[in-house]
């Protein structure tokens, strides 16, 4: 059974023009950072805003989109626990990535350690490079997503999942994301 959820053209126009002014402001705040053994230059937004979440546009619009009725009818659908948590009260954290190197990730989960996260979630920004592809399992079966810009991935975190390794050809951009994870507080 499919678990991810896949929404295109995620954002608006306007949104996205939004979006990309408050990147530009963010991008000297973007440290590197290891996740299992592959790099990614990221800025977590939540510790950036702190108690001030409500001045970050692109907070204020993964919280909208990620709750709009649209995607809240298809987490109902899921027979699946993580996207029943999504109809309770819960946190999440989100970062604004870039990947800059060429290479892949290994096979990971993202439910380890404390906070358990229980959903995980990529928002493709840009899709001008090539590869870059989501791995996920399902058992022994894997299925890949594509990147495409404006996109939003959701899948349960304890399913294993890698990242390909991106080809940046000259002028190529690198892969930009926003993602994250939710989490049930306390």
């Amino acid at each position: 059974m499919d678990k991810i959820i896949q929404k295109k053209n995620l954002f608006s126009e306007e949104e996205l023009s939004v979006l990309k002014q408050e990147l530009l402001k963010l991008s000297p705040l973007i440290v590197p950072m290891y996740y299992t053994d592959k790099m990614a230059y990221r800025v977590s937004l939540d510790e950036h805003y702190k108690d001030k979440r409500h001045l970050s546009a692109i907070l204020n619009f993964v919280s909208y989109h990620l709750y709009r009725e649209d995607v809240m009818e298809q987490y109902k659908q899921m027979q699946d626990l993580a996207y029943k948590f999504m109809l309770r009260p819960h946190l999440f954290l989100t970062f604004y990535s870039e990947y800059r190197d060429e290479k892949e990730s290994s096979w990971h989960f993202d439910d380890t350690g404390t906070p358990m996260y229980f959903m995980s979630y990529i928002i493709y920004l840009n899709d001008n490079f090539e590869h870059g592809e989501l791995l996920v399992k399902f058992g022994k079966e894997e299925k890949m997503i594509v990147p495409e810009a404006n996109k939003l991935v959701m899948f349960p975190s304890y399913m294993e999942h890698m990242i390909i390794a991106p080809k940046y050809n000259k002028g190529d951009e690198y892969r930009k994301t926003i993602n994250g994870f939710c989490y049930l507080s306390g």
